[in-house]
């Protein structure tokens, strides 16, 4: 909602746009949206981190979304994009971002959720478009063998599994939930969901790529109240 697009594409921001990707994405739900009205986001970078010329650049930046009208906070998107082709510039700052390793025991709840063949194209109609989701010549120049699926894409399949399976389709039941992406998932493959319950409100999650074995995502999340499966 209200969202500024691909402002990385933008010629000012002097970014090899190309070679950028999410790395870190948070959403915090302060209050529920109403079922109509206006709202408005403000957009600020809150840090950048350089992790030289091989690594690139780290870039957070935090989103608010207000009322239009009142100036009420319902949320608060945090996010961390990974700027390949920028680093080297000299300014080093912490990269203070935690995530915690799952517990030494089996997960409490596993659940999988099917992307589509076409899911990259759908997802693109939301208006924040990088081709490397939906040409093959631009997923190649970026390093890909074929266009990925946009990361806050999987965050949304994720959020609809943890809703599914610990709030029972309440989707206020998730007040907080903040992703770590490892590596790329293709439109098709099948997203294999682990959650670990810790206590009454918070969880540890991690999401394999059935078909390759490979881990895609880990994340942590703040459920609104005891879950309803505990």
């Amino acid at each position: 909602m209200a969202n500024p697009g691909f402002w990385q594409q933008e010629s000012w921001t002097e970014i090899d746009w190309v070679l950028c990707v999410l790395g870190e994405q948070r959403l915090t739900m302060h209050k529920r949206f109403p079922p109509a009205g206006h709202v408005t986001s403000h957009l600020r970078v809150t840090d950048v981190v350089d992790k030289g010329r091989r690594f690139g650049a780290l870039l957070y930046s935090e989103r608010t979304l207000n009322d239009a009208v009142t100036g009420e906070l319902y949320a608060t998107l945090s996010m961390m994009s990974i700027c390949r082709g920028d680093g080297g510039f000299g300014r080093q700052s912490q990269d203070s971002t935690i995530f915690p390793a799952p517990p030494a025991r089996p997960y409490d709840f596993c659940c999988e959720m099917q992307t589509l063949n076409q899911h990259a194209l759908l997802f693109d109609l939301h208006g924040i478009v990088n081709p490397i989701h939906s040409l093959p010549a631009a997923a190649l120049e970026a390093g890909y063998p074929r266009p990925i699926l946009h990361g806050i894409c999987s965050f949304g399949l994720v959020h609809h599994a943890l809703v599914r399976e610990l709030g029972a389709y309440d989707a206020d039941a998730i007040r907080d939930i903040a992703v770590r992406f490892r590596g790329p998932v293709y439109p098709g493959e099948t997203l294999q969901i682990s959650m670990w319950v810790l206590d009454s409100v918070n969880v540890i999650f991690e999401v394999y790529v059935k078909e390759r074995r490979l881990l895609a995502i880990h994340g942590t999340a703040q459920l609104a109240g005891p879950s309803l499966r505990a």
